[in-house]
């Protein structure tokens, strides 16, 4: 709609310059980009942010992926995960960063800098909340709350605690149910994030070993 609404802006602005009509031009030449500007950009520019996030997600979790290698490389073992007031999120009481899984306390900031600061996960409404985390032993997943932001409604993997459901380093990951999804779940929901069903739809984006 916002296309042809340019387009008849623009075929008339180009009969009025065959008439010399310069005047007339100008102002229709005007409307056309507040037209742009007031209907069109507005869209483009709030999902081209949701794109921009969504890269640095993944660049996060791969930054983030390094440091738990390095810490297992020394330690024979992955860092801890942990909820709450013994998570990297306790700051945050009430939220749904608070309860999710994600570092224990200082495991890969000290006494080794295993990683400088722990980054924030764009999508989450927590100002300074960092990513999803959980490990089984045998490996671990990281993760963002994606585009739906749904911290404080969990539809994805913090959803009654899933993420210890579907994350099981004995069998080949990304396993199939979190490929797929949660049909059984009660708030449905989905815990992949895929851009082909839309910019802004359910399902995280994680990365996991």
């Amino acid at each position: 709609m916002a296309g042809i609404l340019g387009g008849i802006i623009l075929f008339v602005a180009a009969i009025f310059t065959k008439k010399n009509n310069w005047l007339l031009f100008r102002v229709l030449t005007i409307l056309f980009f507040g037209f742009l500007s007031a209907f069109v950009l507005p869209n483009v520019g709030s999902f081209g942010w949701i794109r921009v996030k969504i890269s640095r997600v993944k660049a996060d979790l791969k930054h983030l992926a390094k440091a738990i290698e390095r810490y297992h490389n020394d330690n024979h073992k992955y860092p801890p995960w942990a909820r709450g007031e013994e998570g990297v999120n306790y700051f945050a009481q009430g939220s749904g960063a608070y309860k999710r899984h994600t570092f224990a306390k200082g495991v890969l900031t000290t006494p080794i800098k295993y990683i400088e600061n722990y980054p924030q996960d764009p999508f989450s409404d927590t100002k300074g909340a960092t990513y999803g985390y959980y490990t089984d032993g045998g490996g671990f997943i990281i993760y963002s709350w994606g585009p739906d932001t749904d911290e404080n409604d969990p539809k994805g993997l913090e959803l009654e605690a899933d993420v210890e459901k579907v994350y099981n380093s004995k069998i080949p990951q990304p396993s199939f149910t979190l490929l797929t999804g949660k049909s059984s779940a009660p708030k449905g929901g989905a815990y992949t994030y895929d851009p082909s069903n839309g910019t802004v739809s359910q399902g995280d984006i994680y990365l996991v070993k």
